[in-house]
This record gives structure tokens, C-alpha cells and sequence, in this order.
């Protein structure tokens, strides 16, 4: 893919106080029904929808620790309540959705009906992979909280964390800086700026104007950890 026209970066929202004002949606009742959609014995792909489908759709990619695929997806409830359809990305291991590519995904989206509107969203691992795969799905912007550039620690020596997860995983992705020099949505990334994640958010800054810092100091990592909506 070429080089593209760097622009300027995204204004900050207005009177952005909570997650739910990030997604802005209504409250809608309940009647969902649950589509298997893919499976490669560690990762699985669900969708939720209603007899009609809304609108607006979210991709969710469960977090760091979340190793049940037949769990509730990442938010799903929180997503559901305000009228959103959600698709659904689980895992049963720690491995930043290595094991996915974005044309693998590209495919199974390919299945959904046409949506007005998609946003990404995720927390940890699922930050990551929430700006990742967010041109992948025609998102018009990703929300991430407390997400990793990459835990290669060839590419993040500053950053142990996670080290243990970073030697063992097999690397498949691009390098996500690639990935958003490239990118057409907005990332608004959600972190505690007192902590390494301001790291990596900085490289994220160096990589696209594209990317929307909301920083949250003494939140803790996750940032979502300190958020009553999650």
C-alpha cells in the first residue's frame, strides 16, 4: 500500500466524560439472537443481532485474561443495551489475535448486512487488536483502552509487562505503526498517562496523526478497570 497524505489530527471530542458518551447510543430492548460465525480452535468470531438489524455495528475483541470463548463477548450487554448489533472476537489465549489475519476477518464480515456505521472497541490485547483490525472492517473510528503498540520485546524492550506472552507468541501481524500510518479511521486511545502505556502511546503518536490520545492519569491499566460503565 502507498505512502498516504499525512492530515492533521482529530479534534478531541467535546464534553467526553465516560465511555458511553464515545459511543452515543439509546437505550433499545432486548431480542437478540447469537450467529457462530468462525472458529480456529483459539479464536471465535459471534455475531449478535435482531430479527432487524440496527444500524450501527461495534467489533469487540475480548481483553487480556478473558480465555472463554463461550463467555459474553467483550462489553456485549453494555453494547446491546444501547442499541447497537456487536460482532464478537474471542479467544482462550493470550496471544494479541496473532493467530487471526485481517483477511481472514475481512471474509467473515463480509457475511453481515450493511451497517450506516462500525466502530472497533477493546481494552489490553483487545485495544491492540481493536485498532489493528479497525480498517479491516470499514470502521469509522476504534476505541481502545490501555492498548499495546506490540509486545514483541524486540520492538518494546522498555516495556516487561508483558514478556512472558511475547516470547512464546508466533508474530503474524504487520507492526501496528504500520498499520496506522496507513489507516483512514480515528483511534481514540484511552490510557494512564503515569504508567508504561504512555509509552507506547507516544510510538502510536509517532506512527499516525490519526491517533486520539484521552488521557486518564492514576486509572490504572487497564484504564477500564476505574470506569463504572465497564
Amino acid at each position: 500500500m502507498g505512502q498516504r497524505e499525512r492530515q492533521t489530527r482529530p479534534a478531541k471530542p467535546a464534553n467526553v466524560v465516560s465511555i458511553a458518551d464515545l459511543f452515543e447510543g439509546l437505550e433499545s430492548p432486548t431480542g437478540h439472537v447469537l450467529y457462530p460465525l468462525y472458529g480456529n480452535g483459539h479464536t471465535g468470531i459471534e455475531y449478535v443481532t435482531r430479527q432487524t438489524p440496527a444500524e450501527r455495528l461495534v467489533v469487540t475483541f475480548s481483553d487480556y485474561g478473558s480465555l472463554n470463548i463461550h463467555a459474553p463477548g467483550y462489553a456485549e450487554a453494555f453494547l446491546l443495551k444501547r442499541g447497537f448489533d456487536v460482532l464478537m472476537l474471542k479467544c482462550n489465549i493470550n496471544n494479541w489475535f496473532q493467530d487471526l489475519s485481517r483477511e481472514q476477518l475481512q471474509e467473515t464480515f463480509a457475511q453481515l448486512p450493511a451497517y450506516q456505521d462500525v466502530l472497533t472497541y477493546g481494552s489490553n490485547m483487545g485495544g491492540y487488536a481493536a485498532m489493528y483490525f479497525a480498517d479491516a472492517v470499514g470502521a469509522r473510528a476504534a476505541i481502545a483502552m490501555s492498548p499495546q503498540i506490540s509486545v514483541d520485546p524486540e520492538i518494546v524492550p522498555f516495556d516487561p509487562r508483558w514478556s512472558g506472552d511475547g516470547a512464546r507468541i508466533e508474530f503474524q501481524h504487520e507492526p501496528l505503526a504500520k498499520v496506522l500510518h496507513e489507516t483512514n479511521a480515528v483511534h481514540y486511545v484511552l490510557f494512564d498517562p503515569k504508567n508504561p502505556d504512555k509509552l507506547h502511546v507516544e510510538m502510536m503518536l509517532a506512527a499516525s496523526d490519526h491517533v486520539l490520545p484521552l488521557p486518564l492519569p492514576y486509572t490504572g491499566q487497564p484504564v477500564g478497570v476505574a470506569l463504572p460503565e465497564m
